[in-house]
């Protein structure tokens, strides 16, 4: 299937009809914006302060961050980025909470060395991962 030169044309056309549109916004950073401001300089018949009109430009410009914000947020949930996202950080707290039940559950540094200095290696090991496996039981984690 070939796209025909008609259809980019319309494409490109669409496009930019939809940017002229969002440039005529009555917002200070697009042309949209300038125009109100030169609008409203005309019917009060002076110039606004410059500390207004700095106010104005930054509320604006605040603006049309947030609406871009708000458009990746929107794209990024629609892909479902948000989701894998939530399922990593809360698998990270998960991990927190269980490396703090295991420092809780040794009660200190000092415990677990001394345990390390009576047990072997493999018995300390195994001991180790009993303890890990029944924290992840208690928090329903499959593995860590």
């Amino acid at each position: 299937m070939t796209i025909g030169f008609s259809f980019v044309l319309h494409i490109v056309g669409i496009i930019s009809a939809s940017l002229a549109i969002f440039n005529l916004l009555p917002v200070i950073p697009l042309d949209g914006g300038h125009l109100f401001l030169i609008g409203l300089e005309k019917l009060r018949g002076r110039a606004l302060s410059l500390k207004t009109d700095q106010f104005i430009a930054n509320a604006g410009f605040t603006l049309i961050i947030m609406l871009a914000l708000f458009v990746f947020y929107s794209d990024f949930e629609r892909i479902g980025l948000i989701d894998k996202i939530r399922e990593v950080s809360m698998s990270n707290f998960e991990f927190n909470e269980i490396k703090a039940r295991i420092h809780h559950y040794f009660n200190s540094k000092t415990d677990f060395l001394r345990l390390k200095d009576t047990m072997q290696e493999d018995q300390l090991r195994a001991f180790v991962d009993s303890a890990i496996n029944k924290l992840c039981e208690e928090t329903k984690l499959t593995s860590l």
